[in-house]
């Protein structure tokens, strides 16, 4: 007689079509296996991941350079503008406060990744880069949200808050929990840090044939910081945001030490600008460095990757010129707005691009990965010294071609953009990159805000005190040596408190 499991998979075959290799030890399966692997092959769409490996046959095959522009000067927005501009950038400021102080603004963190590449098995969002303070990017990123919050309770009456959404993965939504619920989520209201849990997608062999992670296991991987949009529909966050009255969103990736939260800044001047979607950017320098470029193609906004365009295009400069290497450049790089990761978008927007009639359109990109599989002939998991599959990924960027008002604000590198990707042992974007670029932005704010320092001297500064320099008078005249935190004590006024125990060092 046949069993339930049997049953069910003879009424699922035809939907497995060219992947039967899954069903290889089927006979060798446990009941509670097979019921599992059946509920893994029930959540594939396979029509829509065969057709996702078919469209990334195209990819690559040709240069964009024929059809490419830069953006024109009319969407773009710098911080050299405020230099000598007080009033814009209290126009910015009072802008965004506002929203904030309504209820319109919140943050969506997009935090799947794990510290594997840091030779840590957490998420990276624990990590400690080894400041004196000892505080992780997630402590860092809720204590700026704190300190913004501060800022508009002095413009207004009441208690501004701000709703932190938190896309995670598989892989890490259980450990960031509890790494939150520990930190008794570092003072933020845990009623508005919203946790959420990205799809995955089948990983692929490079003939299309899903990978096995085990005899009933099927191998998946989150379907890259693009798969947003179909998970804000899918798991109600969407509908949430729209229910708590939320109009503007501000996203950003979990790496960058420097992120500034709920920026006042670029949200002030996105509201002003009535912009559906933007992209905070930092200048590119050097043709060779391997960051993304904003450009236009076919009158439509787009990140181009630096593999796309040939070498003649991306040392093309603004006055005409080519980049050398050897002497001057003087002008700018034709292309030279280098995507952050850190992008505005109206709720309205959102909306619009987490339907299926453009959710659907959005590329599939290609990760070439060594992914663990069993072979099922050897009877065993192999862990491939070579790339030996893909994994398919959507980038949250390709939302772009279909902004109706876009605009791109420009942003002081050093003060903005400071990624930990690489191990101790990298000499970039490491833990000793980030920490330093860190430190030094402290030590600028404590500079400018009157105190004296040697070159030696070390600062480290509590968000809640400052989130961007402001509220350090008391610094004025002050003389700093060895190694400082400065904190809020416990009559709320900020404090200067001397380290004795820290290296810099990881």
């Amino acid at each position: 007689m046949a069993s339930v499991h049997n049953i069910q998979l003879d009424a699922m075959k035809d939907k497995l079509e060219n992947q039967m290799h899954i069903l290889d030890c089927w006979d060798q399966l446990e009941p509670d296996q097979k019921a599992s692997l059946l509920s893994q092959i029930k959540e594939i769409d396979f029509d829509s991941v065969s057709a996702a490996f078919e469209k990334t046959k195209q990819i690559g095959v040709s240069k964009l350079d024929d059809d490419l522009e830069p953006p024109p000067q009319d969407v773009f927005g710098s911080y050299k503008d405020l230099t000598d501009n007080y009033d814009l950038r209290e126009e910015y400021r009072q802008t965004a406060f506002k929203s904030i102080h309504e209820g319109k603004f919140a943050i969506l963190l997009l935090a799947g990744g794990q510290g594997t590449r840091l030779g840590v098995s957490y998420p990276k969002g624990m990590y400690d880069v080894n400041l004196p303070s000892k505080r992780s990017l997630y402590q860092l990123q809720a204590e700026r949200l704190l300190g913004v919050c501060n800022l508009v309770k002095q413009k207004f009456k009441g208690d501004p808050f701000i709703p932190w959404y938190i896309m995670t993965s598989e892989h890490t939504k259980e450990q960031t929990e509890q790494f939150f619920r520990q930190h008794n989520y570092f003072g933020y209201n845990p009623l508005n840090i919203i946790l959420f849990e990205q799809h995955t997608i089948p990983c692929l062999q490079f003939d299309g044939k899903i990978i096995m992670q085990s005899p009933a296991a099927i191998a998946r991987s989150p379907n890259g910081n693009g798969g947003l949009y179909k998970t804000l529909k899918d798991s109600g966050m969407l509908y949430d945001m729209k229910k708590r009255g939320i109009e503007y969103l501000q996203t950003y990736c979990v790496d960058n030490i420097l992120v500034k939260m709920a920026d006042p800044i670029f949200l002030g001047f996105c509201i002003s600008r009535d912009l559906d979607c933007a992209a905070k950017t930092v200048e590119k320098q050097v043709p060779s460095e391997p960051i993304g470029v904003i450009a236009k193609q076919n009158s439509q906004y787009k990140v181009v990757e630096y593999s796309e365009i040939s070498e003649e295009t991306a040392r093309k400069l603004v006055g005409g010129g080519m980049y050398s290497e050897n002497g001057s450049q003087g002008d700018k790089l034709m292309y030279h707005c280098g995507n952050i990761c850190i992008h505005f978008m109206k709720v309205t927007f959102l909306d619009r691009v987490c339907q299926v009639d453009i959710e659907t359109k959005l590329p599939y990109h290609v990760a070439k990965k060594k992914i663990p599989f069993y072979d099922s002939k050897a009877q065993e998991i192999i862990s491939p010294t070579e790339p030996n599959g893909i994994k398919l990924e959507k980038f949250i960027f390709d939302v772009f071609p279909f902004s109706k008002n876009f605009g791109i604000w420009e942003v002081d590198k050093t003060e903005e953009f400071a990624p930990l990707k690489n191990p101790s042992t990298a000499k970039t974007d490491c833990p000793a990159t980030c920490r330093q670029f860190q430190l030094q932005l402290y030590k600028k704010w404590a500079t400018k805000a009157g105190a004296k320092m040697s070159e030696d001297t070390v600062v480290d500064i509590s968000p809640v005190v400052s989130v961007d320099g402001e509220g350090l008078e008391f610094l004025n005249g002050a003389t700093l040596d060895g190694v400082n935190q400065i904190v809020l004590a416990k009559n709320g006024a900020p404090e200067i408190v001397k380290i004795t125990d820290w290296k810099n060092q990881d």
